[in-house]
């Protein structure tokens, strides 16, 4: 079969890392022809998501179009591609909320007789009437429309989707190569000025990542003089917003800014605790990746990270709780962290996470061939 990836990304972050990892393993089960397709707004040099894609030699096809909701142009791509010509069976997999409308706007399975799938990979928290707002509510509309849905976790799917689409979901964990029993680094307790406790946290700087939650609650272990240094790796519009916060809690000598940071795994193992303070999250690739590393985390229990830290060293906190997440840095400074010293992540693997997508894959084109919508 093949199935055609659709994404327009903005940068390399957990929807796009989840999408190569997917392909690749995709290649390696062999009755899968998966192509990944990056469309973006016309002169827009090449993606994080497009180089990633042709360094690891992975099947791509790059698309420019005008920016939005562009319907003349998609028909057009998928008439490029060979969607809905005579052949093997194709499937479109769409990996955001734009070509989940698109496509629902085009009913590309009545006209077309072929099958779409979306993964949900979470929602942000946008403000009332925003247009991201407006964005999420069509897309929840669109997902209606769709022949299979796919969120990251249970309470993404009981959470975030609507009770009438819960029924037709199916939760497909994210998945990492190596995943399986990890031994774990855990903090000693050991820290001085001269070696102090290094706190990491990662993602897009952006307000549901939590950021400013974590600067708030560390400058006051910063302020007792305790041994505690951050690194915060990655980009986005809050970057000025937190520099500014950082001199306002005068926290300069203790904060460090990495900017983007391509590979991961040398601060996973420069650093002894992530950090991840989010108000929403769907399955974060950043979190399995710390915890292949054996890095332990303290996080918010928000989306699938519950979900995780039944298998994982993790320490949980109430979303927001600024003076719970203090705490808890302080207990990891002094080793008191009430964490589990051994893991096994082998269900957040690749493979469980293709084998997933394949049956799902199968089930929705044996009902095309049926004539039946899957459910």
């Amino acid at each position: 079969m093949r199935v055609i990836h659709l994404i327009d990304s903005g940068g390399l972050y957990g929807a796009e890392r989840v999408l190569l990892t997917l392909v690749d393993e995709q290649l390696k089960q062999g009755d899968i022809q998966p192509l990944i397709v990056s469309v973006g707004a016309p002169g827009e040099p090449e993606k994080p998501l497009e180089a990633a894609a042709r360094e690891a030699g992975l099947p791509l096809h790059v698309a420019r179009m005008k920016p939005g909701l562009n319907l003349k142009a998609t028909r057009a791509l998928l008439q490029t591609l060979g969607v809905g010509s005579e052949g093997e069976p194709v499937l479109l997999h769409s990996h955001g909320y734009k070509f989940n409308i698109i496509l629902a706007f085009l009913k590309v399975r009545e006209a077309l007789a072929v099958p779409v799938v979306s993964t949900v990979h979470g929602y942000v928290r946008p403000a009332l009437f925003s247009k991201m707002w407006i964005y999420e509510r069509m897309d929840r509309w669109a997902l209606k429309h769709l022949d299979g849905i796919v969120c990251v976790s249970e309470t993404q799917k009981r959470h975030q989707l609507p009770e009438r689409l819960q029924a037709r979901a199916t939760v497909i964990y994210n998945g990492l190569p190596g995943m399986g029993k990890t031994p774990v680094r855990l903090p000693q307790g050991k820290y001085t000025p001269s070696q102090p406790m290094k706190l990491l946290a990662a993602g897009r700087l952006s307000p549901e990542k939590g950021f400013e939650l974590l600067l708030r609650a560390l400058a006051p272990l910063v302020h007792k003089g305790l041994p505690i240094c951050l690194t915060i790796a990655g980009e986005g519009a809050l970057r000025l917003r937190l520099e500014h916060l950082v001199d306002t809690f005068g926290l300069r000598n203790a904060v460090t800014f990495a900017g983007y940071v391509r590979d991961m795994e040398a601060l996973y193992a420069s650093h002894d605790v992530l950090v991840m303070p989010s108000l929403t999250e769907g399955l974060p690739m950043t979190l399995l990746e710390a915890l292949r590393a054996g890095l332990p985390a303290i996080c918010s229990a928000v989306g699938g990270i519950p979900e995780v830290a039944e298998q994982a060293p993790i320490q949980l906190f109430r979303a927001g709780d600024v003076r719970a997440l203090e705490k808890l840095i302080e207990d990891a400074l002094h080793g008191n962290l009430p964490i589990r010293q051994h893991t096994d992540l082998s269900k957040f693997s690749a493979e469980t996470m293709a084998e997933g997508y394949h049956q799902l894959y199968t089930g929705i084109l044996q009902g095309v061939a049926a004539g039946v919508a899957y459910e």
